[in-house]
């Protein structure tokens, strides 16, 4: 995966994955609506199609990878992308300022946790990549749940 920048968007297929997610869940008629969804930060679905985010989660959730970041086994490759998949379905609900089920929260928060170490080392400024993902975790704290930053 490329990246052309620090934050959660500015890798190869980040932000593109929802129109998946929104596809999964049964949001919009077509991908070029849902694509017209996805701006410069975030993606915004309509307010009268929000609900169906919630309402259809476990679609999505059937066809998400199964920690496997967290496996020792995969590769680094699999584990970054199964990491980023996480983080942006965790992401559609931030943008929209949708409390996430907790499985959802729950691995969200242990990829960009993930995302943080290696990953993020990786990067031409890591301190910076690692900044805009805590950025991203305080963003998920707003939402009002009971994360707590983990140590620097």
């Amino acid at each position: 995966m490329g990246w052309c920048g620090h934050n959660i968007y500015d890798g190869d297929d980040t932000q593109t994955l929802h129109v998946n997610y929104l596809k999964f869940a049964k949001i919009g008629e077509s991908d070029d609506q849902r694509s017209d969804m996805l701006h410069l930060r975030k993606t915004i679905i309509p307010k009268n199609m929000r609900s169906l985010l919630r309402k259809n989660y476990k679609l999505i959730l059937n066809k998400m990878p199964k920690r496997n970041f967290l496996k020792r086994t995969n590769s680094i490759f699999d584990k970054e992308y199964s990491a980023i998949k996480w983080q942006m379905l965790l992401a559609l609900f931030v943008d929209n300022n949708i409390k996430p089920p907790k499985i959802i929260k729950h691995m969200g928060i242990k990829a960009t946790e993930y995302l943080m170490e290696d990953h993020s080392a990786d990067f031409d400024e890591p301190a910076i990549r690692r900044k805009n993902l805590r950025k991203f975790l305080s963003k998920v704290g707003e939402l009002g749940n009971d994360y707590e930053r983990p140590a620097k």
